[in-house]
């Protein structure tokens, strides 16, 4: 009898880590065609609107959308590494219970110390500017005052980017590449067709083209404010009915495999 209760147990442990994989699995797939499809499409998207930015803005203007990416690259080096770190505390917190709360605690601390840190560097920069564009940039057709006003959009339009990469760090923390991939598709979309209007109906200048990406960094970032805000939400309540979160699937097949797999053991040991 004993033996019979440890083989329907065993049996029973089989396929609930098998109905465990294939949810795991599942949503692996669903993460790396998110990041295939995303990806693809915003390099297919700036493909197409790289030769509009040039006809309207000219080589020079357009050399300083070079320096906005050359900076923006640059920066992104010195964030102190809080994009992995916010990516690996919530993806190793979410697979162990009763640990929202501080997944929510990691989220804010960071948050704001990074808000910091963007908010000081862009305060420098923009300080900087007038030499930036005066002794570094140093325009030829473009005015020096165009030259000026321009770099200060680019320093605000990076000041208001460089926190998403601490949001987008938490969100593939959690598992959610798909809502991630969408988002960044949608801006990148709105990015480039919004800042291509611009251009041809209000002004062909840089200054124009990137007041345009001064206002979508902004409705970005908000975007992925709301959605941290969300996520938080769904956390609490999902704490509060012990509701598990995709992110949590690896850690609750392992556990539940684990768990199983003992209980068949000791039972056909008693047998």
């Amino acid at each position: 009898m004993g033996k019979l209760d440890a083989g329907a147990t065993e049996r029973a442990a089989v396929g609930r880590g098998d109905s465990f994989g294939a949810i795991l699995m599942s949503t692996i797939k669903k993460n790396i065609l998110a990041n295939l499809v995303g990806k693809t499409w915003s390099g297919l998207v700036w493909f197409v609107a790289l030769p509009i930015y040039l006809k309207f803005l000219g080589v020079e203007a357009y050399g300083l959308v070079g320096f906005y990416l050359t900076l923006t690259a640059v920066l992104m080096i010195l964030d102190l590494g809080f994009g992995p770190t916010i990516n690996r505390e919530l993806a190793r917190l979410s697979m162990q219970d009763g640990k929202r709360g501080q997944m929510r605690d990691v989220l804010r601390t960071l948050e704001s110390v990074y808000w910091a840190v963007a908010l000081m560097m862009g305060a420098v920069l923009v300080a900087l500017s007038p030499l930036i564009a005066d002794h570094w940039l140093k325009p030829e057709s473009l005015t020096p005052d165009a030259v000026r006003d321009t770099v200060v959009l680019i320093v605000l339009t990076i000041a208001f980017q460089l926190p998403s990469a601490l949001y987008t760090g938490g969100l593939s923390g959690l598992q959610r590449q798909v809502l991630l991939n969408a988002v960044s598709a949608t801006v990148m979309t709105l990015r480039a067709s919004g800042a291509v209007l611009v251009l041809w109906l209000v002004s062909p200048t840089p200054q124009a083209f990137f007041a345009w990406q001064l206002l979508m960094g902004i409705a970005a970032i908000a975007a992925d404010f709301e959605e941290a805000g969300e996520q938080e939400r769904i956390s609490r309540g999902a704490e509060d009915a012990e509701v598990p979160q995709p992110a949590v699937l690896q850690g609750l097949a392992l556990s539940e495999s684990s768990r199983t797999r003992s209980e068949a053991s000791s039972l056909e040991l008693a047998g």
